[in-house]
C-alpha cells in the first residue's frame, strides 16, 4: 500500500473522527483542559479542511468534519459548565499533564498551518490574468493551487507558482473509484476533453508519450503530452501539461479560439495520476518552465486548493 494513501487516510479518517468522539464522550477535570482539547481539535479540522487532499477520500467528509465537531465540541461544553467542574484542577498524574501539553502542542502547531493556508488564498500584489475554465460538464476539484507552499506545492517554482492541479469529482465526492487505483480509466478526469481558456497561438505542443500507471511517472519528460498557447490579449503563455496519449489536436503556429478543443485529460510525464496542470508565465519572460509565473482567475475567481468549480 503506497504511504501517501496510508498518511491521507490516518489524518483525514482516522484521527479526526477519532478525536471528534473523545471530545464528545469526554470528562474533563477543568474547564481549561476542555479549552485547551477543543482547542487543539478545532485547529486540527481548520487545518485540515483548509489543506487536506479530500478528493481521496470524499468531498463530503471535508464538510462533515467541521459540522461533527461543532457538536461534540457543544455537548461537551455542557459537561464541561457546571459549577462544580472549576476553571483550573492539577492533572492527577503524568499521563494527565502530557494529555495537556500535547493537546497545546496541536492547537499551536495546526493553528500555524491554518495560518499559513489563509496566506495563501490570494495572489498578493501580482496581477492575475483572466481566462476561461479548460474544462466542462462536471464537478472540478483543485488538488494544488493558491499562493504558499501550504496549499500549492508548486509555489515554490518561479515559472508555476501559481500552477493548479485539477482533477474531477465523482458521485462519491472522489476523484476515482477506489482510493488509489493503478488503472488510469478509473479516475474520474482521465479521457476529459480540454478546451482553449483563450483565443491565441499555439507556441508549442507534444503528443506521443504514453500514460502511466498509477502512481508510476516519468521524470523525464516533465510536461507529458503538452500544449502552449499565447494569449496575445492577456500577455501570457499558457502550459496545459499531462495529456493522454494521441489526443493531442493542435500544432505549432495555429491559431485557436476560446473553447477550442486542445486533446484530453491523461496521465503523460511527472505525475502520479491522472490531472490537469495548467500554469501561465509573462510572455518575454522566458519559457513555460522558466518564465515568470502569474496568477490565473476563471470568472473573477483565484482558485487555490479544495476550491471547487461546476461546469
Amino acid at each position: 500500500m503506497e504511504l501517501r494513501m496510508v498518511v491521507v487516510v490516518v489524518t483525514h479518517l482516522v484521527v479526526p473522527w477519532s478525536l471528534i468522539a473523545r471530545l464528545w464522550r469526554g470528562s474533563f477535570r477543568s474547564k481549561i483542559s476542555w479549552l485547551v482539547s477543543t482547542a487543539a481539535l478545532g485547529a486540527y479540522v481548520a487545518g485540515m479542511v483548509m489543506i487536506g487532499a479530500w478528493a481521496w477520500v470524499s468531498y463530503y467528509f471535508r464538510i462533515a468534519l467541521p459540522l461533527a465537531f461543532l457538536g461534540a465540541a457543544y455537548c461537551s461544553f455542557r459537561r464541561a459548565l457546571p459549577r462544580q467542574v472549576p476553571w483550573w484542577r492539577r492533572p492527577e498524574s503524568a499521563s494527565g499533564w502530557a494529555e495537556l501539553v500535547t493537546d497545546a502542542l496541536v492547537a499551536a502547531v495546526f493553528g500555524w498551518l491554518a495560518v499559513g493556508a489563509v496566506q495563501g488564498l490570494g495572489h498578493g500584489n501580482a496581477r492575475a490574468v483572466e481566462l476561461s475554465f479548460p474544462l466542462k460538464g462536471g464537478v472540478y476539484y483543485v488538488g494544488q493551487g493558491g499562493g504558499s507552499p501550504m496549499l500549492n506545492h508548486h509555489s515554490v517554482d518561479k515559472a508555476q507558482r501559481f500552477a493548479l492541479d485539477i482533477v474531477k469529482l465523482n458521485a462519491a465526492g472522489t476523484r476515482a473509484a477506489g482510493l488509489y487505483p493503478s488503472d488510469p480509466a478509473r479516475y474520474a478526469v482521465f479521457g476529459e476533453p480540454i478546451y482553449s481558456p483563450c483565443a491565441g497561438e499555439v507556441v508549442a505542443s507534444k503528443d506521443g508519450l504514453p500514460d502511466n500507471k498509477p502512481p508510476d511517472s516519468d521524470r523525464k519528460n516533465l510536461a507529458g503530452n503538452h500544449v502552449v498557447v499565447r494569449c496575445a490579449e492577456q500577455g501570457v503563455d499558457v502550459g496545459l501539461a499531462h495529456m493522454m496519449n494521441g489526443s493531442v489536436a493542435v500544432k505549432p503556429g495555429q491559431q485557436v479560439e476560446v473553447g477550442q478543443l486542445l486533446g484530453r485529460v491523461g496521465n503523460s510525464g511527472n505525475t502520479r495520476e491522472p490531472h490537469l496542470h495548467i500554469h501561465a508565465v509573462k510572455t518575454g519572460s522566458g519559457s513555460v518552465s522558466d518564465g515568470e509565473g502569474v496568477p490565473i482567475r476563471f470568472d473573477g475567481r483565484f482558485l487555490v486548493r479544495n476550491s471547487l468549480v461546476m461546469r
